[in-house]
């Protein structure tokens, strides 16, 4: 039996491409579909996260799905990198302090 979910993935629907609210729904429906319950909670993080990957990868994202992450912000890779080293190095400086060096 294919589910809703079955369908959306099959014609290539990723969660950014919809609302959290229609990927709550989807996700019902599947589970209903199933004769399961799931975890809206988890679902709405999952949607969460993969519109910031989404993002962060560079795609291009409805301003009607972002809408639903007004503190989202992108963060490129550039500034990963620049936040790793900065935390790695305050660490450093405070293994060097505990170290005595």
């Amino acid at each position: 039996m294919r589910t809703p979910l079955d369908i959306f993935e099959e014609r290539g629907g990723e969660p950014w491409h919809i609302t959290q609210g229609a990927y709550v729904l989807l996700m019902s429906s599947h589970f209903a579909a199933i004769g399961q319950q799931g975890e809206p909670d988890e679902w709405k993080e999952y949607h969460r996260q993969s519109v910031q990957e989404a993002m962060n990868n560079g795609s291009a994202i409805s301003n009607v799905i972002l809408s639903d992450y007004p503190n989202m912000v992108l963060i490129t890779k550039e500034e990963q990198e620049a936040r790793y080293a900065k935390t790695g190095a305050a660490l450093n400086s405070l293994l060097d302090k505990a170290a005595g060096i």
